[in-house]
């Protein structure tokens, strides 16, 4: 009984090692990729045409969220990475200075294929006209690239990029006796692209948009838009997808959400999806002697692209084998990066 147990213990260790060896030797299939997701988010919101009426104070504080994050992998141990990193304090000023955030993650291959993750962004707040500097314009420009880039590729890789951003405008009514009417109007101009090719590459973008408002006193808010609205879509190829929902103003809250997709799924050919899509919204506004507003402004996007080599062929191997192995590939892993910039910052 116990040379029977020794002889079946002795061929599974034995097809085991003669399996891994195999494996080790195995190449795995290659790839030559060019594919990645795009986002880009150009935004703007102005206040009562950049003239609010003298007894409407605009302040801003400090902004709601802010933070950032770029990533590349690739399971090769002879991958090496790099990053790079850029900020800007933005100062609100006549004529103002943007706050300016870039951020790289690149993991390359001696071959000179790459995966990279790349953000860049700038928001800018510029004052009206007279010596109060009073907030009423806000510019923002957010671009987002995640990219896969590699001649021969035998083994997974990724890359990603994300950013979102929002601040608060406060508008009080300081008169004691006047109501004014006036306007708070934003738009947006947002493009994203997905591309894929081989079996077993993705990639995805998204991108994200708030005008929000927040009363307090005898306040009347109508929500007009959207204007100019303009959608292009390119998703004819299989494994292709976009998406766009928009919410506007109802019981629950006041403003706009919109959110938009392009997705890329590899089917064995070069996939492309492409979405366009501007617009345009106006809050008609009536504020009461007294009465405060806020007005929440915010985007982010992501963007991500990814490469997973198909099977190997398959092996009968012990469960806590297959984990091992699965273990190993990921020490092979050479990874990434977050960066968060302090929501605490007085940044634009």
């Amino acid at each position: 009984m116990q040379v029977t147990i020794g002889t079946g213990i002795n061929r599974l260790c034995c097809s085991v090692a003669f399996s891994m060896a195999w494996i080790a030797i195995t190449p795995l299939e290659a790839a030559t990729l060019d594919i990645g997701a795009t986002a880009s988010i150009v935004a703007d919101l102005t206040i009562a045409d950049g003239i609010p009426p003298t007894d409407i104070d605009v302040s801003s504080g400090f902004v709601t969220v802010l933070s950032g994050d770029v990533d590349s992998a690739v399971n090769d141990p002879t991958a090496t990475q790099s990053e790079n990193d850029f900020i800007q304090i933005g100062v609100f000023d006549d004529p103002p200075q943007p706050f300016i955030n870039t951020e790289s993650d690149m993991t390359s291959l001696p071959d000179g294929g790459t995966a990279r993750g790349l953000f860049y962004v700038e928001t800018t707040i510029s004052p009206g006209p007279g010596p109060r500097l009073r907030p009423v314009n806000l510019d923002r420009v957010l671009n987002g690239t995640a990219t896969l880039a590699f001649p021969d590729l035998a083994g997974n890789a990724s890359a990603a990029s994300g950013y979102e951003v929002g601040r608060d405008l406060f508008l009080t009514n300081n008169s004691a006796s006047i109501t004014y009417a006036f306007s708070i109007d934003a738009g947006f101009d947002i493009a994203l692209s997905a591309s894929a090719d081989a079996a077993g590459t993705g990639s995805m973008a998204e991108a994200f948009f708030t005008l929000a408002f927040i009363s307090s006193g005898d306040i009347a808010l109508t929500l007009a838009g959207p204007f100019d609205e303009d959608t292009g879509i390119s998703a004819s190829d299989p494994g292709t997808s976009t998406t766009t929902d928009l919410v506007t103003s109802n019981g629950l809250f006041d403003g706009v959400v919109f959110s938009a997709s392009a997705e890329a799924i590899g089917t064995g050919a070069p996939t492309l999806s492409e979405l366009d899509t501007t617009s345009r919204f106006v809050m008609n506004t009536i504020m009461g002697p007294g009465s405060t507003l806020r007005v929440r402004f915010f985007q982010s996007f992501n963007a991500t692209t990814h490469y997973d080599d198909p099977a190997l062929p398959p092996v009968s191997l012990p469960g806590s084998v297959l984990a091992l192995l699965s273990g190993l590939a990921a020490l092979g892993m050479a990874q990434r990066k977050r960066h968060d910039v302090r929501s605490s910052l007085p940044l634009h």
